[in-house]
């Protein structure tokens, strides 16, 4: 075609092969059309098990959005743990809650979402609770005017609080068949990829909790379904009600992790990501903002911790956690913040982009999921990716890391088993 160019994608020490194609299997996928001629961009892709992908020489083909090109494998991919879905997620996502709809309108909305596209994000999440509803009405909308590929997106919501109704929230037959209807009308969607049960609700049977998101997938409203901050003990017998009923069980779940919030994941979870390679989705990796440093010296005018510009449903959160930060327990953390802040600059980086790279090198994370009032911080967020490498290839800096923490959580008691 006249319009054909290639475009270098690969890794340093990447050999590239006659005819542009590196050994291994080809994957089409987009790309942005952001992508220049001869740049060495990398483009990483992972399943809820984090499998990386990684291209390599390629022809592409422009479109008014993206470049059409073919993925190719540098190397068979690791499998750290049994895969319960073919489903590949970008390392880094793109989450709405507090801004979309609440802090920015769709204009940012849309700027922000195109800025994450434009640098590998292929994940964007929500939840029918966001600003009211409002959230998925803006993200639906901007949606349309970006005019992504539909199966290019990864796209997931999540169900639990719903309105003022009694039957309006929790995880009833009722609510869940109504509430998927309702996000999908306010999306203008067919289906989402993930849909998940935002909260677990001890007051409905687990029997009927599964049976219901298992028809939901199997009339095509969601292609899967999973948890959001339930115990391991919820998420097992969740398994168990789909083993002996036949049914779908969960895949994933969408847990709070940072470097301030770590229990749940590193310990309570470990046998369910063990047992079932349940993937994660992580949310809040900079701790509501304290971890990027910009409450070191205290709380700025205009901010998010003072609920400024916050939905309605938001804005008591942000200012009672605001209001934490000036306990002895916030100053604490506040000065492991300026801590980090040192590793940070000699590493030639900010404060988050070193917390959210810390949160990649958790290798049972699946993605974690960045927020953004402007798409300068997108494209800030987007640069811990390097971060991630220079972790990974030295380790002496993860342990500096874990010295200014010092809440590793105990791994399972042995009882001399390995000694």
């Amino acid at each position: 075609m006249a319009n054909e160019r290639k475009l270098l994608v690969q890794e340093q020490g990447a050999e590239e092969q006659p005819g542009g194609r590196t050994p291994g299997c080809g994957v089409p996928a987009y790309v942005p059309a952001a992508y220049h001629v001869g740049e060495s961009r990398r483009v990483t892709l992972c399943s809820l098990r984090r499998e990386p992908l990684v291209a390599a020489s390629i022809p592409i083909e422009r479109t008014d959005h993206h470049a059409l090109l073919t993925l190719t494998l540098l190397k068979p991919p690791e499998s750290r743990l049994p895969e319960w879905t073919g489903l590949k997620v970008s390392a880094l996502s793109f989450g709405t809650w507090v801004t979309v709809g609440g802090q920015v309108g769709q204009e940012i909305s849309k700027k922000c979402m195109l800025e994450a596209w434009n640098n590998g994000v292929n994940y964007f999440d929500t939840a029918e609770v966001y600003a009211s509803g409002e959230c998925e009405k803006v993200f639906g909308a901007a949606l349309r005017e970006l005019g992504f590929k539909r199966s290019d997106l990864v796209i997931s919501t999540k169900l639990f609080w719903g309105g003022p109704g009694p039957n309006d929230t929790g995880l009833s037959k009722k609510h869940l068949f109504e509430g998927m209807h309702a996000s999908l009308e306010r999306m203008g969607l067919d289906y989402v990829d993930i849909v998940m049960a935002h909260r677990p609700d001890p007051y409905t049977p687990m029997e009927e909790i599964v049976r219901a998101f298992t028809q939901i997938v199997n009339e095509g409203k969601a292609l899967y379904w999973g948890t959001s901050e339930w115990n391991a003990h919820d998420v097992e017998r969740a398994h168990h009600m789909a083993a002996v009923h036949h049914l779908i069980p969960p895949a994933c779940d969408q847990p709070q992790y940072n470097a301030f919030c770590r229990d749940r994941v590193e310990g309570e979870l470990a046998p369910v990501l063990r047992n079932y390679g349940y993937g994660l989705t992580i949310w809040s990796p900079l701790d509501n903002g304290v971890l990027t440093g910009k409450y070191n010296d205290g709380i700025p005018e205009g901010s998010r911790l003072t609920g400024s510009d916050a939905a309605a449903s938001d804005k008591q959160n942000m200012i009672s956690f605001g209001k934490a930060l000036s306990t002895p327990a916030g100053q604490a953390k506040l000065q492991k913040v300026r801590d980090l802040g040192g590793v940070a600059k000699q590493l030639g980086c900010t404060t988050a982009q070193l917390a959210l790279a810390w949160c990649l090198s958790n290798e049972n994370i699946s993605t974690v999921i960045t927020g953004a009032s402007r798409p300068e911080q997108v494209a800030e967020n987007m640069k811990s990716l390097e971060v991630y490498d220079k972790l990974k290839a030295d380790p002496s800096v993860l342990a500096k890391v874990e010295e200014i923490l010092a809440n590793k959580p105990a791994g399972p008691e042995l009882f001399g088993r390995w000694a």
